[in-house]
């Protein structure tokens, strides 16, 4: 064991650990990863008390009431967890006391600035350790440690929502360590492992994740679990289009979550925080396979969210309700395979919102329902938030346009599909010009684009115009590593546009059912 030195730094005093005194900033710390404090002047000493020892019974002392503390810290914060409050939540939380040294808050705040650039706003992630003491498996330290420091940076629409997810997870985590960790830790893994790590731990940390999730009772844990698996499925680049298991998640936690809403209690803050990262995901594959969402509105979508940037949202959540009926009526049409007779009024300029005017002969509802969802997307408008800064607030008013472009891409392809007219395709190019538009605004924050990307991508013939949107599907590639957005890449490349190009059917509504799994634009 390495004698602690006397002369040492700060930090390895804390840690108890050899410090190599370097000057200003010791060896020690920069190889365990920590950004050295300096060294303190010490206190003026009476020579005759350093040879003093401690009391034989101390550490013992100190070990049980170190315990005594972690165990109100973890009372303090089931208290916090259930007010529903979040303000108080994280006063209580910034104000426990821990016995871990200030080294490991410190980690988790270096991870915090790293990723917006500027010291946190949320007191979580200054006032809470990283890793509860003695709480994990240390296998599982590492993988939790490169979640916390990559995984919110890597898919958040901003990197200012870094340290928001970062925070909500950590409360989750600190409330029951041993259920939440074995989740943190796979995901962590994944990218640790990158281009080498065989697929089978992953697989046995899948099946013991289920196996937690199986006997776990609290709805805020169940949520975030649900959310690693589906993180699991969207990271890791080892499995196949076929096995993708991400609708059978959202459709387990869809299960869940309305079982909650149904039985009268309230969601939390936290839960509903969680929520919404598995709607938009849901979202997706509603519109993707042309059904309902499963996740309703109603149990996220609270008056608050409407002056709030989300993190995967941005400004678009709520268009999620619009969205919602877009979903169902393209269930309605598709599943009932209704007789249509469209026409195209093209009074107007076809850049223009109102020049597309949808027809039906033979339903005169769905054409109705169709005409309602096309007066509240001309008539939304997304509103800025006051907890962004102007550049990232620029990006999410594009993005938002984007996808109100792109729902109005999507409604005109409901009514009039590839190929069945001249007139329809030109309409529909145009409205892909206008969703391109929106995106090539966007300066670096492409990663949440996916799907209005891929609806505007599979209208495109020009050579230009498809090498543009290549582009931007490997910009969103880069920014938000998923095997999720390679794939959708590719099959509006290879499936779509080959179609299209050979003469042949290049419905991409109807592409994602011959290739399941090949294109999931999450």
């Amino acid at each position: 064991m390495n004698r602690r030195s006397r002369k040492g730094c700060i930090d390895c005093k804390k840690a108890k650990v050899k410090c190599d005194e370097v000057r200003p900033a010791c060896g020690t710390c920069f190889r365990r990863g920590y950004v050295c404090q300096g060294y303190a002047n010490p206190p003026l000493k009476d020579p005759s008390k350093e040879a003093d020892h401690e009391p034989q019974s101390g550490p013992i002392r100190r070990r049980d009431r170190d315990s005594r503390r972690s165990v109100r810290r973890r009372s303090d914060a089931r208290e916090c967890h259930s007010s529903g409050s979040d303000s108080e939540a994280e006063k209580s939380f910034s104000a426990v006391s821990t016995p871990t040294s200030s080294v490991s808050k410190r980690r988790l705040s270096i991870i915090s600035r790293s990723s917006v650039g500027c010291s946190s706003p949320y007191p979580l992630c200054r006032g809470l350790p990283l890793i509860p003491p003695s709480a994990i498996q240390s296998s599982d330290q590492p993988g939790i440690e490169t979640y916390f420091s990559r995984h919110p940076s890597e898919l958040v629409i901003s990197s200012e929502f870094a340290d928001e997810m970062n925070s909500n997870v950590l409360r989750v985590f600190h409330e029951d360590p041993a259920t939440v960790a074995e989740t943190l830790s796979a995901i962590g893994h994944i990218y640790l492992g990158e281009g080498g790590m065989s697929i089978v731990p992953v697989l046995d940390r899948r099946a013991r994740i289920l196996a937690k999730l199986r006997e776990t009772t609290e709805l805020e844990q169940m949520l975030v679990m649900h959310l690693g698996l589906c993180a699991i499925e969207l990271i890791d680049a080892r499995t196949q289009p076929a096995d993708l298991g991400l609708p059978a998640l959202i459709s387990n936690a869809a299960i869940i979550i309305k079982h909650s809403f149904e039985s009268g209690g309230e969601f939390s803050s936290i839960a509903k925080y969680f929520i919404r990262a598995l709607a938009r995901q849901d979202m997706m594959i509603s519109l993707t396979y042309a059904r309902q969402p499963l996740i309703s509105s109603q149990a996220w979508l609270e008056n608050d969210f409407y002056r709030q940037a989300d993190r995967f949202m941005g400004y678009t959540g709520p268009l999620m309700p619009i969205l919602a009926d877009l979903g169902s009526l393209a269930e309605e049409i598709r599943g009932a395979n209704s007789p249509t007779t469209p026409f195209i009024c093209q009074d107007e300029d076809m850049w223009t919102e109102n020049a597309l005017v949808f027809g039906y002969s033979q339903n005169q509802s769905i054409y109705q329902k169709a005409m309602d969802i096309r007066t509240q997307l001309d008539q939304w408008r997304p509103v800025t938030a006051q907890n962004v800064s102007f550049h990232s607030s620029k990006n999410l008013l594009f993005h938002a346009h984007a996808h109100k472009a792109a729902a109005i891409l999507y409604l005109h392809r409901l009514l009039e599909p590839p190929g069945s007219s001249e007139e329809a395709d030109r309409t529909a190019l145009s409205l892909a010009h206008e969703v391109l538009m929106h995106l090539s605004a966007m300066t670096g924050q492409l990663k949440t684009a996916l799907w209005p990307a891929l609806i505007a991508g599979t209208e495109l013939v020009n050579e230009d115009d498809r090498n543009l949107i290549t582009r931007m599907f490997d910009d969103i590639h880069q920014q938000r590593r998923t095997i999720t957005s390679l794939r959708t890449k590719i099959f509006c490349v290879n499936r779509v546009w080959t179609a299209r190009d050979l003469g042949l059917h290049w419905s991409w509504m109807d592409l994602v059912h011959q290739y399941p799994g090949e294109c999931l634009p999450i």
